[in-house]
């Protein structure tokens, strides 16, 4: 296996948004009858399964991908895909753990699916508009004071 792959990304890595992206293209594919290769949905579980400790309650811990940047993008993901508002770091923790399962289990989810290229779009979507932001953020302009 790939160590690229392995790699923890944020939401604010520029992989990120092109990983969801591509992940939402391959579950597009899987609804279409196009194809089955989901090698960027595989990816999207493991950075997602990674970046969150399961558990219940008081001990879900948040780790990585749940710093405020990242837990606003996911949460606006999951309130356009899955029209469910997140209340809480444990409910997000929660979402991420079960999407991060769905994802995983892509081929057996044909239910699903739908609901799947749609977070990968949003996620993707918002990924790409706050990298955006915060690039501008940064950017100096040398003739401001």
């Amino acid at each position: 296996m790939d160590t690229h792959m392995n790699k923890s990304l944020r939401v604010t890595d520029p992989d990120f948004a092109f990983i969801a992206a591509s992940a939402a293209a391959e579950v597009d594919d899987l609804i279409h009858g196009r194809g089955a290769m989901v090698d960027n949905v595989t990816r999207l579980s493991q950075i997602i399964g990674t970046s969150v400790t399961h558990g219940s309650g008081q001990e879900a811990a948040v780790k990585t991908l749940m710093d405020p940047i990242s837990s606003d993008v996911f949460s606006r993901a999951f309130a356009a895909s899955y029209k469910y508002p997140v209340s809480s770091l444990d409910d997000l923790a929660a979402k991420a753990s079960q999407l991060s399962q769905d994802l995983a289990d892509v081929n057996t989810k044909q239910e699903m699916l739908e609901v799947l290229r749609d977070f990968c779009v949003e996620l993707s979507k918002n990924a790409l508009a706050t990298r955006h932001t915060l690039h501008e953020a940064r950017v100096h302009d040398p003739y401001k004071k």
